[in-house]
């Protein structure tokens, strides 16, 4: 793969993570976010692209889920906010509960599971980039003229992809360790209320990543449900996926941070070909799985605060026994997701929300729409 010369950005030596570190920053007390501070809680129905959806958010948790309201066998619900203790918030038209992983937790449909919609939670500018076609909710479509690049080898145009630092140089996590979680006063007060984690269910069980790890790894190889999976997380773009691995059907493919950005966001590598997957994509762009589109598997983002309220089912935490010497205490890019600047160019930009807004996008037939954290009233 050829990068052009113009577009090169190397980081040798060093992690491309500690670029930003003038003046280390603890896991103390967050930054000041980009995006209103208005307590908001809520559900949302709506129409994007011929799809039912429903959305629940809520701003003390920095949570926000996206479902399909038609579930597998056709049939079509509506929701409104559950008047139940968190994480069951969604009440169907049939007097069902409904939780924020999707699974019904009471009425006829106990132990069914919402059709899932891709989506993916993170900056607004990095959605306003990859996306020509870009609805804010409540708000009119803003589509950008399409560049028109057609390649047989490329499915994004590789002179918009930067090199922000060498391949591996990033290290992924091949063998998580978990530590189960019993919330004494000590687990209570491990991180400040307000960092973010990865909730992943896994059984009868749930596992936590904290942003905090990922930060500094960006990949992690796992298994969830008895399937091989790997959780990604780009800091750049303050996006997080899951995938199952077993894509082809054949063996699981392992995989790993290729140093590539595209529009500031990760793109992974899979050991096993080579192949380059830009992770707000969500296929391969690239080599010879290009057009392979991994099955996102149910992935919640919230704080440490909204984790706290799960303690009914058991929990794994990622551990920082990772086999790698990082200060996880320390986020490694200064004041990088509280300002407007941001380190690679873009394709698109959109200046509707300030770049750093942390929203969530659904996403299908390669058009986006945005939902604010403040549009899902109480």
């Amino acid at each position: 793969m050829k990068i052009p010369t113009s577009k090169k950005w190397y980081f040798i030596s060093t992690l491309w993570l500690l670029m930003a570190c003038n003046e280390p920053a603890t896991l103390g007390p967050t930054p000041q976010l980009p995006g209103s501070t208005t307590t908001a809680t809520g559900v949302i129905q709506d129409e994007f692209e011929g799809e039912s959806i429903v959305l629940y958010g809520n701003s003390e948790y920095r949570l926000m889920v996206a479902y399909s309201r038609e579930l597998a066998n056709g049939d079509l619900l509506d929701f409104q906010l559950a008047d139940a203790a968190f994480p069951n918030v969604f009440a169907d038209n049939e007097g069902g509960i409904w939780n924020i992983f999707g699974e019904a937790v009471s009425g006829p449909r106990t132990g069914e599971h919402l059709v899932s919609v891709y989506y993916q939670v993170g900056y607004w500018f990095s959605f306003a980039a990859i996306y020509p076609v870009v609805t804010l909710y409540g708000e009119a479509t803003n589509e950008l003229i399409d560049d028109g690049f057609v390649s047989p080898e490329w499915l994004i145009n590789p002179d918009d992809i930067q090199q922000g630092a060498l391949r591996d140089a990033i290290p992924s996590i091949d063998n998580p360790q978990f530590e189960t979680l019993t919330w004494d006063e000590a687990t209570v007060n491990r991180y400040a209320g307000n960092e973010l984690m990865v909730v992943v269910p896994d059984n009868d069980k749930l596992k936590a990543y904290p942003l905090a790890i990922l930060n500094w790894h960006e990949v992690v190889n796992d298994a969830v449900n008895g399937e091989q999976v790997v959780l990604s997380h780009c800091p750049l773009t303050g996006t997080s996926a899951v995938w199952g691995s077993n894509i082809t059907g054949n063996q699981p493919l392992e995989f790993g941070v290729s140093g590539l950005l595209y529009n500031n966001n990760l793109i992974l590598y899979d050991r096993n070909t080579d192949s380059l997957w830009p992770q707000i994509i969500r296929k391969a762009v690239f080599g010879s799985l290009k057009n392979f589109v991994p099955q996102p598997r149910v992935a919640v983002e919230m704080n440490w605060r909204g984790l706290s309220f799960l303690q009914g089912q058991p929990t794994l935490l990622l551990s920082e026994n990772t086999g790698f010497n990082r200060d996880y205490s320390r986020y490694p890019y200064g004041d990088y997701r509280s300002t407007a600047s941001l380190l690679f160019p873009l394709t698109y930009t959109d200046d509707r929300l300030h770049p750093k807004e942390r929203v969530l996008a659904v996403i299908i037939n390669d058009k986006a729409k945005v939902y604010q954290l403040e549009k899902f009233g109480n």
